[in-house]
């Protein structure tokens, strides 16, 4: 039994080693951090995102969005492979907000010069709105990781039944 643990455990490394270096990069961006996975993401509680999210949610009630379809910000499957799932929807959920946050910040940037400040206005808005909405979606995620780190301990620590 445990030949085959130390077996499956190099199979995962040699597959870890085989992703490219793009992908590696990848996983190291989307990984949470320590400072992210320091009391179950305490910190992004501190800078307002669960109200943020509470806010989001009651909008999309407000403008008939119900939740009876699966998408890619609220969780449907709560199996591991299901949370497995929305944490890479949450990547590319983040992927897009983080576009959302830089291009109105650059487009906005020669009105705030030019004295528009409406236009300035305008701009900060949508940059702190898609910036919020990146950060839920690392809140999500890190929340994701450490339920994922949960279950498998006690997969892991559960003893085997003969």
């Amino acid at each position: 039994m445990e030949d085959l643990s130390v077996l499956e455990r190099e199979l995962e490394s040699a597959d870890l080693d085989s992703r490219s270096l793009g992908q590696k990069a990848k996983d190291l961006y989307f990984k949470p951090k320590a400072v992210e996975k320091w009391k179950n993401g305490r910190i992004y509680e501190w800078l307002g995102v669960k109200k943020f999210k509470k806010l989001c949610e009651y909008v999309g009630h407000k403008v008939g969005k119900d939740n009876t379809f699966e998408n890619n910000y609220f969780i449907w499957d709560r199996s591991p492979e299901g949370l497995k799932s929305f944490e890479k929807k949450t990547r590319f959920n983040e992927a897009v907000h983080s576009v959302g946050t830089v291009v109105p910040a650059m487009c906005f940037t020669p009105e705030w010069i030019d004295g528009d400040l409406f236009s300035v206005y305008v701009g900060g808005v949508l940059t702190a709105i898609n910036a919020y909405s990146l950060l839920l979606q690392r809140y999500n995620r890190t929340r994701i990781e450490n339920i994922l780190d949960k279950m498998e301990s006690r997969y892991v620590s559960a003893p085997s039944q003969k």
